[in-house]
This record gives C-alpha cells, structure tokens and sequence, in this order.
C-alpha cells in the first residue's frame, strides 16, 4: 500500500481559507462515485461544508481532465499531488492552504500478468 497526497489546487494563491470561500468558489470536480470526489467531499463536511452547496462548474471523468480544467482556469480542484506535479512546478497551478489528508492506494495484479511476462519458448 502507498499513499497518495491529495491538494487543493487553483490559479491564484490564497492566503487562507474559510466555509464561506469554499461556498462561493468555482469548483472543477471529478463524477460522484469517484474516489478523488468521495475524499474531497468527506473533508468539506469535516470543513462544515456541505457539498451540494459548492459551485460546480465541471464535472469531469479524469483526474487529468480535471487538472487540466483548473490550468485553464474553470475552477478550483481537489487531486492527487502525482496528478497535478507538473503544473505545481510550472506555476500553472498553486497549492491552496487546506489540509486535505492522504489517500491510501493498491497496485494490483493479475494473477497471470507474470506468466504472460515471460518469453514464450
């Protein structure tokens, strides 16, 4: 198991965040029933705010899809650090002052994925 760090991202920085900031915002978000969406909604709710109140401006089927739309602007983003690195180093996104706790995540495998590795004789 590994940890993924989760971010909230957006194109201009932040000094601090209140309920009432993350209300009013535009939000770029992932379908409901996606792990990323699920996360983000849980910590609002520990934020005291209530999910069906946020602003959605987009939703989208990606993680990238949704970097991308909060490079371009359309909203702010909750995602994966490894999801987002490149446009953090760039500056073409910021990280926004709110703690967002790490998610855990598996590598699986197919049991024959190491029979189909090896050279066929």
């Amino acid at each position: 198991m590994n940890h993924d760090p989760m971010v909230l991202v957006g194109r201009e920085k932040v000094v601090a965040i209140e309920a009432a900031w993350l209300r009013d915002a535009r939000w770029v978000m992932r379908e409901k029933g996606s792990g990323t969406r699920s996360t983000i909604e849980e910590d609002l709710r520990a934020f005291r705010v209530d999910p069906a109140d946020l602003t959605v401006a987009l939703t989208l089927p990606s993680n990238e899809a949704v970097a991308t739309a909060a490079e371009a602007g359309a909203g702010l983003a909750a995602l994966s650090r490894l999801v987002c690195a490149r446009a953090l180093q760039t500056g073409d996104l910021v990280e926004l002052p709110f703690s967002l706790p790490d998610r855990a995540f598996y590598a699986l495998r197919h049991k024959d994925a190491i029979a189909l590795a090896r050279p066929m004789r």
